[in-house]
Parts: structure tokens; sequence; C-alpha cells
């Protein structure tokens, strides 16, 4: 029996919860044992930290088809600046995207040329972008490796979306305009895509250079957990140095086990976990559409079957207001809700009781409120990009100043202006606030939206100019 090893190193908890009683009460002390520094004790590897996080990371890479994988303990963020980092020339990149896209540009090299969002005005919600798109933006900017062979062009695509829909990842990734680029992929939604065939093809068996995931969202880790696959050799030594520089140089040690144990697990039962998953949300899928004044998403715009996109627009009832009766009155907390709908995910921690109870409260509501005379919702469109006078770069170490909302017209913003959900940037650092995006933001304050942006109800912009 080895003897119990007393530490005389960080973390200061000392492996236990020491004088914390009511950390204790709550935990116990297997968490803070759990929670060691990075000394390993495994004589077989020579007490080596670096090479036991190398296998599992290893076999990590073989269960997704990966060529390196790397565990992420500052999440899926920090695999997204890792990808952009290294870059250099111009990337598109689909409006759309998730802000940690922006924040990651704020600091690489790469310049930016923004794709606008188109949006299905029946459900408000933004479309994946197009092969046919793209071929457009090329045009419009003269973007030619044929005139200029010496430029690179990557692109970053969001794979799939928060509703579920891709774009055409094999189509986009072939265009001549990316043969001197990069295809980056943010896959944080789309972890369970390599466990079933029912399913998209996941975005590393569509050759994408760079993945990152959240393992959390769908596979079970602990949340702040995800991996980045690298299928590019010549480019994953830059990514990985850049995120040794980007990554917490003390990473927990329980993140990284969960993460390892995560993949042990859907190396066994993978396939078995996320088809049950897809199952139950077909199921919850027939029978949400059964029920008067509930529309769901259909199947022919969505490729992810586990995100349920639901709306009760046609009883009047716009998505936030709908996912604030389901928490208060029904203790049911869906993954987002936006002006006409809600997202519920089902994934493989779901159940037959937990999709019961989801039903009930959908149509226990459709009940109460089918008794209202319809009401036709207005539509709530985008404004366009507004005109950029700076880069992202400039306008974060720009001088700044509050001012309100009816005060900003034709400023220029110092930061993002961002509806949640779907999270696609009205207003980056940089643009001007116009008057269209000012209209925008009163009607969609009135009906309840978050708007990340506003600091005390006013907004940050740059100081004379």
């Amino acid at each position: 029996m080895k003897a119990e090893i007393i530490p005389f190193h960080t973390p200061g908890h000392k492996l236990g919860s020491g004088v914390f009683s009511s950390l204790k009460e709550t935990f116990g002390d297997t968490l803070f044992r759990l929670d060691s520094s990075d000394e390993v004790m495994d004589f077989e590897r020579n007490n080596s930290f670096e090479l036991v996080l190398s296998e599992a990371e290893k076999l990590a890479a073989e269960l997704f088809g990966a060529n390196d994988t790397l565990f992420l303990v500052n999440g899926t963020t920090s695999g997204i600046h890792s990808m952009l980092k290294p870059l250099q020339g111009k990337i598109i990149v689909p409006r759309f995207s998730h802000v940690s896209v922006y924040t990651g540009l704020t600091f690489a090299a790469v310049e930016p040329i923004f794709m606008p969002t188109e949006f299905d005005l029946t459900w408000m919600i933004p479309k994946p972008p197009t092969v046919e798109e793209f071929n457009r933006l090329i045009l419009a900017k003269n973007l030619s490796t044929n005139e200029n062979k010496k430029e690179t062009i990557s692109t970053i695509l969001t794979y799939p979306t928060y509703y579920g829909q891709i774009p055409n990842l094999k189509q986009i990734s072939n265009l001549t305009i990316f043969n001197n680029g990069l295809i980056l992929v943010d896959e944080a939604h789309g972890g369970h895509f390599h466990f079933s065939k029912l399913l998209p093809e996941s975005a590393i068996a569509l050759g994408a250079d760079f993945v990152a995931q959240s393992t959390h969202k769908y596979l079970g880790s602990l949340t702040q957990t995800s991996m980045l696959h690298c299928n590019n050799k010549d480019w994953t030594p830059a990514v990985r140095k850049t995120l040794q520089h980007i990554q917490t140089t003390s990473p927990s040690l329980i993140f990284l086990a969960i993460l390892d144990e995560t993949r042990r697990q859907l190396a066994i039962h993978g396939n078995s976990l996320v088809e049950k998953a897809i199952e139950l949300a077909e199921s919850a899928r027939a029978r949400l559409e059964k029920i008067p004044g509930v529309e769901v998403l259909h199947r022919e715009a969505q490729h992810d079957p586990t995100k349920l996109v639901i709306s009760m627009k046609k009883v009047g009832l716009r998505g936030f207001e709908l996912e604030d009766l389901l928490r208060k009155q029904y203790g049911i907390q869906v993954e987002m809700s936006d002006y006409f709908s809600i997202v519920a995910l089902i994934t493989i921690g779901d159940s037959e009781q937990s999709i019961d109870r989801l039903l009930f409260a959908i149509k226990d509501i459709a009940n109460k409120y089918r008794t209202q005379n319809e009401v036709c919702l207005d539509i709530l469109t985008y404004p366009e990009i507004s005109p950029g006078v700076m880069t992202l770069r400039e306008a974060f170490y720009a001088e700044t100043e509050l001012v309100a909302l009816t005060e900003c017209q034709n400023r220029v913003s110092a930061g993002y202006l961002i509806p949640y959900p779907p999270g696609v940037p009205l207003v980056i650092p940089g643009e001007i606030i116009t008057s269209d995006v000012i209209e925008w933001l009163h009607v969609a304050i009135k009906y309840g939206c978050e708007i990340r942006g506003f600091s005390e109800g006013k907004i940050a912009v740059i100081k004379d100019i």
C-alpha cells in the first residue's frame, strides 16, 4: 500500500476542504483530493504530466478521426483564439459567428471580410451561408487567387448553428479561393455528429483544418471543457504554441480527467447514447407537431434533429415570453429564446421523463393561450452591416466613453452590441452606430430581448472621433 503524499505545493487547499466547513458539508473531501496540481505519480511514465496528457489527447484524436487533439480547459473560446491568432492574409467571416471569433480577430494579424447574414423571415433565424453567397462575396471583393496567388485567404464557419442548421462545408472548402488558406470550424454544438450516421458528417470528416468543439455542450463533460481537433500538420505547431500562450498554465486536473473519461465512455457507448438522444428528439418533435398552436422548425430546414426549435407565435407568444413561462411556472429552462421561438436541446443526458415534462408544459401553455385570438407578431428584421471606420484592434485600444442610446447615432462603437440569442452582432467595435441599428434596438428592448453591450443603459463609443 502506497503511503499518502503530504502536499507542500499548490493548490492551497492541500487536497482537502480545510477550514471551510461549509464546503466540506457540500462537497466532502473527494472533490478537493481530485483537484491536484500537475504533479502526476506514475512511475511508468516518469511522473510526467505532459506525457500522461499527451497520451489522453492521442486517444481523443483517434476517436474523433483527427491527426491531433488538444484538450481545452478555457472553453471552446480558447480553441477559436488559437486557430485564429497565427493566421495571416484575409479571412472570410460569416456575420452570425460567435463573439469569440470577433475577440480572437482583435488580436490576430489576419484581415476579416464579413459576410452579411441572411434570415429566414418566417422564423427570423439566421441561415448558414451558401456556396452562392461565398461566390458573390468573392466577386464583390475581387478575391481571386488566380489574379493574386500570393494572397492567403481562409474562412471560419459555424457548424452547426444554434438552430441545428449547417452550411455545405465540403463545397465551400473546395472553392479555389481557399487553396492558399485554411478552413476553420466552430463546431461548439456539433460534437455529437461523429457518433451517428443519422446526423451530418463531422467537420473533421469533411476535411476541415481545425475544429473547436464544446465537449460539454452535448457529450457530457463539465462546463468549460472542450477539444481542439487538428488536421493540418503544417499549422498545428503554431496553433499548439498559441494555445500555450492563451490557456492557463494551471489547468484543472478535474477538467482534464473529465475530458479523458468522457472520451472513454464515448468510445464504448457513444453511438448508442447519441442515437438514443436522436430517438427522444424525433419522438418529441412528432408529439409537438400535433399540439394546436405549436410550430416546430421543419426537418427540411434543419440538419440536426436534437435541436427542437419551437414557436407559439400563432397564439401571440414571443419566444422570450415562452421561455419565461417555462422557467417560472414549470421549472424548465431551455437553451435559448428569440423573438419568435425557443430552442430546446436534447442530449445524451435526457430521458423519457425529461421529454414528458417538456411536452406537458408546452401542451398546457398552448391550451391556456389557444383561447385567445390569433395574434400576428411583427417581423423584426436585422439592419444591414454598419460601415466600419476602424479595425477591431484599433477600436479595442482607443479611448472610450459611455453615451445613452438616444445620443449614439453616427458614433463609432467601442464594443459589441449583440442580441442574445441568437448572438449575431448588430455592431462590432470600430463600426458606426446607424439610425437603423438604434431603431432595431429600441424595438428589441421593448419586447424583452437581451442586448449584450449595454452598461447601465449606455453604450461604449470611441471618444473624440
